[in-house]
């Protein structure tokens, strides 16, 4: 049985992020949300990390929104969150601290809001709305993969390309590979609508991760995959195609 599918975002079950070391403000918090899922009728899946560090260990990619503090133990919130952005561009950042002072600071990581606490709960709305937009504007779909017994939701997005390794098929993220049971072709048709191509018969690339074409190379992030002398006219064909939709 396929252990992926389409996802899309316009879906109204969404993984949610607390990172906060204070209890009681996450209990707040989570209370705003259960206000929020009633009013909107919508549903969270909340998760509760106590320190960044622990939020670093998780499949954080996975999320759609992170509500982040910025005070804690070790790291703080903006480090955690620019660690956070090199892994993926399309979570949702929300900014909630006791102090303005790192709102400046909030713009280096895309944050969609900065919330101040005790939190306002027209305020948490307004700004939860917003990132639950921003998720449907983007239209994205998602890839859920079995890792290990865990069910894990990955944006095609953050995919820099796919590869056959000894038969088996890896989709290949910045900081990370999981096997999946497709066959190349069965994957580039189902996904290839979301801006991938095939450079040759083991690889699909990401063509909006291409850094540069240089003969017969393509530099995707430092990975150097080759094309095809059979592919190459198709495979010039479809990233032109896709730098006129762009």
């Amino acid at each position: 049985m396929n252990n992926i599918k389409i996802m899309s975002n316009s879906s109204n079950l969404f993984k949610i992020a607390i990172v906060d070391d204070n209890n009681s403000e996450i209990d707040d918090l989570k209370k705003l949300i259960e206000k929020f899922e009633l009013e909107n009728s919508c549903n969270f899946e909340v998760s509760v990390f106590n320190d960044g560090n622990q939020f670093l260990g998780s499949s954080m990619q996975s999320f759609d929104i992170v509500y982040m503090d910025m005070l804690m133990p070790g790291l703080d919130g903006i480090e955690v969150s620019k660690m956070l952005r090199n892994i993926s561009k399309n979570v949702q950042i929300i900014i909630v601290s006791s102090t303005p002072n790192f709102a400046i600071k909030g713009y280096l990581v895309d944050a969609v809001g900065y919330i101040l606490k005790p939190v306002n709960y027209f305020i948490f709305k307004t700004t939860t709305e917003k990132a639950i937009e921003n998720l449907k504007k983007e239209a994205s779909a998602f890839i859920y993969i079995n890792n290990k017994g865990e069910k894990l939701k990955v944006n095609l997005n953050d995919v820099l390309y796919v590869e056959v390794l000894d038969h088996d098929l890896f989709v290949v993220l910045k900081d990370t590979r999981y096997k999946i049971r497709l066959t190349l072709n069965e994957f580039y048709e189902n996904y290839k609508k979301f801006g991938f191509a095939k450079p040759n018969k083991s690889y699909l690339v990401n063509l909006k991760y291409i850094d540069s074409i240089k003969g017969n190379e393509i530099n995707i992030l430092g990975h150097i995959i080759s094309i095809s002398k059979l592919r190459r006219k198709e495979f010039e064909k479809e990233f032109y195609d896709y730098l006129g939709e762009t």
